[in-house]
């Protein structure tokens, strides 16, 4: 197994569509500092594979162990090798599943492993990007103690519109406005609630340098230009992997405007409404919508409530059930 040469992990996070892919291409600038496609790990790892970002159902805590199973183990290996370009040789195989037989493989010990396999060129700054870690941070802020988690935040009016262009062109089912504003306001709320750093899409394709080197400064790093596109951002399989290379086009924001009709607008502005006023995005207050969007949506968060005592109730059940209490 390769020796731990890492110092410092960057982890960067966001809503779907909000420019973490820009973000990781912008910071790979960093010396002696390499990247890598989309893992996923803490998201295996969490045992929420099929997450709530898959699914309709509203967010929970996500629950997880230090140490890793074999069918945790078996699970990343498998994503990351059809996934990426991800390597383990039989020897490393072995070693990590003798670990695993007498639970010494933990978390920090596994991710760490699985990070280095891509470190190609001994860097010592590691730069992964998965945007649904943002509901990972306690297990990330758990695992490494020298991290910093980067979220990046964009109009979710813009968000939804690139987010549903892609799942059409996956042949994909498009989110709804009240499913896109449920996963957005939830991002913005991991955010706060982890006091995370973070920065806007649209001041970083106007000003990048500036941008990223205000929000690095506390951690005594730099960036001096964004010239740097690496080629293991995105593996091939990953759909995103046109957008890596694209030229910046600076004002590239605003765009629903003329994409979203009045009155989707207007149940975006009664769905994100605190948090588009919060982080400064334009929205007509005098602008209400329907009032039936105002009973759906109420309904709505009273079956979320409904759904997550039940929750609470079956992992209470379950904890009786597994330690006999």
């Amino acid at each position: 197994m390769k020796n731990e040469l890492i110092d410092k992990y960057i982890f960067i996070v966001g809503p779907p569509r909000s420019g973490t892919t820009l973000l990781q291409r912008f910071l790979s600038n960093l010396n002696n500092s390499y990247t890598m496609p989309e893992t996923h790990i803490f998201n295996i790892i969490a045992k929420n594979y099929y997450s709530a970002i898959r699914s309709n159902k509203p967010f929970i805590k996500l629950n997880y162990d230090n140490l890793i199973s074999f069918m945790t183990y078996k699970r990343v290996i498998k994503f990351l090798k059809k996934n990426s370009n991800f390597y383990i040789s039989k020897e490393d195989n072995k070693l990590l599943e003798k670990n695993i037989q007498f639970n010494k493989l933990t978390i920090s010990k596994f991710v760490s492993f699985i990070f280095n396999q891509y470190n190609k060129n001994n860097d010592y700054i590691c730069i992964e990007k998965t945007p649904s870690h943002i509901f990972c941070t306690h297990i990330i802020n758990q695992t490494f103690k020298n991290n910093l988690i980067i979220a990046i935040i964009r109009d979710p009016r813009d968000s939804f519109i690139s987010f549903n262009k892609m799942l059409l062109n996956q042949n994909k089912k498009p989110r709804s406005i009240y499913e896109f504003s449920t996963i957005w306001n939830s991002s913005i709320n991991e955010i706060e609630k982890n006091k995370l750093d973070y920065v806007k899409y649209e001041q970083l394709i106007n000003e990048p340098i500036k941008t990223i080197n205000s929000l690095l400064s506390k951690n005594q790093l730099k960036i001096k230009s964004i010239d740097i596109v690496p080629n293991n951002i995105a593996t091939n399989k990953e759909i995103w992997k046109s957008n890596v290379y694209k030229p910046i086009i600076k004002n590239n924001y605003n765009k629903y405007k003329n994409e979203l009709s009045k009155r989707q607008i207007e149940e975006f502005n009664y769905y994100c409404r605190n948090n588009l006023i919060k982080y400064n995005y334009d929205i007509n207050i005098n602008m209400y919508p329907n009032i039936l969007f105002v009973l759906f949506y109420k309904l709505r968060k009273i079956i979320n409530k409904i759904y997550l005592f039940k929750e609470y109730i079956k992992s209470i059940i379950n904890f009786y059930i597994k330690y006999n209490v």
